[in-house]
């Protein structure tokens, strides 16, 4: 019985020299497969984001600089002393745009800040303009603001859609405009000297 059972052992045992190789390891790809993939992913979508960005923009008209700078809109008005004038006019000098109203808070705390530019600047480099965008206010509710805060620029009524034309949704609004009759600057808002000064100087 003894040497039956060693037979039986020996025949049907799978641990005497017949027992199947390990598998071997798996290789470097199959183990970073995943990876590998999401780095390559990674790297084409940062390739064409950096061929778009190098791509010219279409508002350079040669690819080669920025775009050119818009002119701004010419209008034409009389001021409340009967002045016809143009904006066209003033070439060669830097012209600061006001768009107000005589009932507006902040229009009359921009006149303090428009005040100090007038004193900064000879009337030959710099022009303040005020323009009431407010159809029923009348010249002499003008002349009384005007007066009132000391502002001796030319004021007049916006006979020629001037806030439309600048676009002013609220007010004030100012633009400044170049010695070439280019608009380089718009806001809304309250502007303290010391900003407007900084974006007259270059222009000078």
């Amino acid at each position: 019985m003894a040497k039956r059972a060693r037979r039986n052992g020996q025949s049907n045992g799978h641990s005497s020299g017949h027992r199947r190789p390990p598998p071997p390891p798996p290789s470097f790809l199959e183990q970073y497969w995943r990876t590998l993939a999401i780095v390559v992913v990674v790297f084409m979508v940062v390739a064409v984001s950096a061929y778009i960005i190098s791509l010219p923009s279409d508002e350079d008209d040669n690819g080669d600089g920025p775009p050119p700078v818009d002119k701004a809109p010419e209008f034409t008005v009389t001021t409340i002393d009967g002045e016809q004038i143009a904006l066209a006019q003033f070439r060669g000098q830097v012209v600061v745009l006001d768009l107000m109203a005589t009932w507006c808070g902040p229009c009359a705390t921009q006149m303090e800040e428009l005040n100090k530019l007038k004193a900064a600047y000879h009337p030959s480099e710099v022009v303040i303009l005020s323009i009431g965008v407010d159809a029923s206010e009348t010249d002499a509710q003008l002349r009384a603001f005007k007066d009132q805060h000391y502002a001796n620029w030319r004021f007049a009524s916006d006979s020629d859609n001037v806030g439309t034309k600048y676009g002013a949704q609220s007010i004030p609004t100012l633009a400044i405009i170049d010695k070439d009759g280019n608009l380089q600057w718009l806001h809304s808002g309250v502007t303290t000297f010391e900003d407007l000064q900084k974006k007259v100087d270059p222009l000078l």
